[in-house]
């Protein structure tokens, strides 16, 4: 070993340790991009399915789009951008070198140049779905207000059935109220129908026997004309002081002896 063999292990130690700390923090930047893609998923499915957690991402995306929020998101979107092109333009100067110089390939800086195409691709992918899920806003503000009126609408017919259930209750208490009464008043017309025939056959009775006075009355008033013809007769001949004797006619009792 020669007396450079020190200096050339110092150099390799220190460049061994400055790949490692760039794939650490490679391995960072890659964690980063997965969970942001991770929580722009779990956005999508939070407000695609109706599940509790629905109203809150709905509010946090509202909050976002007021105020200072657009243009703090404007700026975060500005410089993913950037990062998104130096890492474009990293790996086309990488691929433009290889084709150039036709060298043996190291094995870092292949696991670098694939981890620089991963990291490039996530940035785009989250920034496509971020840019899918602006775009997405309005449609679903417009939907969770369908939604609310559709709901509100919902309880208001709820109310309007138990409201009409009471009255049809009421109604049919009514109802049965007005069938009792009507039964009352069936009963009521048939006893007094009942007396109205008896009262009927009282009233032809009586007819009938008034129908018998009135003729007794007539053969009482023949029989009293008849009597006061005679009486007349008598004073007549008493008048004349007639010595013959008087002959009085026998009178019939007109309702017999």
């Amino acid at each position: 070993m020669g007396p450079s063999s020190p200096y050339l292990f110092v150099n390799k130690f220190f460049s061994v340790t400055v790949v490692e700390h760039k794939m650490f923090g490679t391995y960072i930047v890659l964690f980063i991009l997965a969970s942001l893609i991770l929580g722009e998923t779990l956005v999508f499915l939070g407000i695609w399915f109706h599940t509790s957690f629905q109203e809150p991402i709905i509010v946090a995306l509202s909050h976002l789009h007021k105020g200072k929020g657009p243009l703090i998101v404007r700026r975060i979107r500005i410089l993913m951008f950037c990062v998104l092109v130096y890492w474009v333009y990293s790996t086309s100067v990488i691929f433009y070198s290889r084709r150039i110089f036709h060298g043996p390939i190291n094995w870092r800086d292949d696991v670098a140049l694939n981890l620089l195409i991963l990291q490039a691709s996530l940035l785009g992918f989250s920034l496509f779905a971020w840019m899918v899920l602006d775009k997405l806003y309005p449609v679903i503000m417009e939907h969770d207000s369908v939604r609310k009126i559709i709901k509100a609408e919902e309880i208001l017919l709820q109310e309007r059935k138990l409201l009409m259930e009471d009255h049809g209750r009421v109604l049919q208490g009514k109802i049965a109220e007005l069938r009792a009464k009507m039964k009352k008043l069936e009963t009521d017309c048939k006893m007094k129908a009942t007396k109205a025939q008896a009262a009927g056959a009282i009233v032809l009775k009586l007819k009938n026997q008034f129908e018998e006075l009135h003729l007794k009355y007539d053969r009482l008033l023949e029989y009293n004309h008849t009597l006061r013809n005679q009486l007349h007769t008598l004073v007549s001949k008493l008048s004349n002081k007639d010595t013959e004797p008087i002959c009085v006619t026998e009178v019939v009792w007109p309702f017999g002896r």
